[in-house]
């Protein structure tokens, strides 16, 4: 994936001196200790420790900025509003304002950031003119995709002009399925449609990343200490890979079809892939899925089938849950 337009964001700024401390009380990482332009991954949580939003959380001279998946930005802006008093924090929903464009940094020199393989996000300021048009961003290291991805995030009328430079540098585009694809691959949920404000934040399996058990109280705390404590979570998000000689069978597969082992239900598929050949073996396909697994069946490994319309059943693996770097 060379680059890809992601054509919706939510982008809520949180400005005021009292915007950090406003977020710390209502999510589950530890934002005070970011340093100016570093971000990290957090969940917003209601008072029953549900996840109510899942974002990319950045340091700015004004605030924080908080970005991810579209569609979280007026639940999350009256929930910070809620429980703001006489604090000197106001959000302001930004995602009518801008636009993103992901892409590989190492194909990219422009770029100031480069790959980091720390869990620490980092941002930078970038600014280019094209044909006397002055493009003006914000470049944010994201987790969304395996590998150098960097999300850039313009005033909307200025992106079209940033695509233009991109492609003027021998950069192709490609799709947003190519997008969600490499997301899949990489393990990386999608808030709303991955999990939403049923779930609690260990169900996304993101604890490594995204939840500080040492950064004293906030809203819902109790709700997600006591379930690592108790280690008592039922069902979580998994990598899921599908494969067989069958490929329409496999083509057929879509989101919600539920995976089995013997006569229970121990999965249900939230994301799936495209059909791609596999690897290993000439004759069989693969379609790489996100989906829930119960607790019998978290382990990388872990085996089910899932059944499509013409009762074909398709071996399903777990191939992995969680991000792939390690808990403090």
């Amino acid at each position: 994936m060379p680059f890809v337009i992601v054509p919706e964001l939510s982008v809520l700024d949180v400005v005021g001196k009292d915007a950090v401390r406003i977020v710390q009380n209502l999510c589950t990482a530890d934002v005070v200790k970011l340093d100016p332009r570093q971000g990290c991954e957090a969940f917003i949580t209601d008072v029953r420790g549900k996840t109510l939003a899942h974002f990319c959380v950045y340091r700015t001279d004004s605030g924080l900025r908080l970005v991810g998946a579209p569609n979280q930005c007026v639940s999350t802006a009256e929930h910070l509003d809620r429980y703001t008093l006489r604090e000197d924090s106001v959000p302001e929903d930004r995602s009518s304002d801008f636009g993103g464009v992901l892409i590989f940094v190492d194909r990219w020199d422009r770029s100031p950031l480069t790959h980091s393989a720390t869990r620490d996000l980092q941002s930078a300021p970038f600014e280019l003119t094209r044909n006397g048009n002055r493009v003006t961003a914000e470049l944010y290291q994201v987790p969304w995709i395996a590998g150098s991805a960097v999300l850039v995030v313009a005033p909307r009328p200025e992106l079209a002009v940033l695509c233009e430079q991109i492609a003027e540098d021998g950069i192709a585009s490609a799709t947003l399925e190519d997008f969600h694809d490499l997301r899949i691959a990489s393990g990386f949920p999608w808030f709303g449609v991955d999990f939403d404000s049923s779930n609690l934040p260990q169900e996304a399996d993101r604890d490594a990343v995204a939840i500080s058990f040492t950064k004293g109280c906030y809203l819902g705390q109790e709700t997600v200490a006591r379930l690592d404590a108790l280690g008592q979570v039922q069902k979580k998000l998994v990598r899921w890979d599908l494969a067989c000689d069958d490929r329409e069978a496999l083509a057929r597969v879509s989101v919600g079809a539920q995976l089995q082992a013997g006569e229970k239900v121990v999965g249900k598929l939230t994301s799936i892939s495209r059909v791609i050949p596999a690897v290993d073996h000439e004759s069989m396909a693969v379609r790489r899925a996100l989906g829930w697994a119960r607790r019998s069946h978290f382990d990388a490994g872990s085996r089910a089938e899932c059944v499509d319309g013409d009762s074909v059943a398709i071996p399903a693996t777990v191939i992995s849950a969680g991000p792939l770097r390690s808990r403090e």
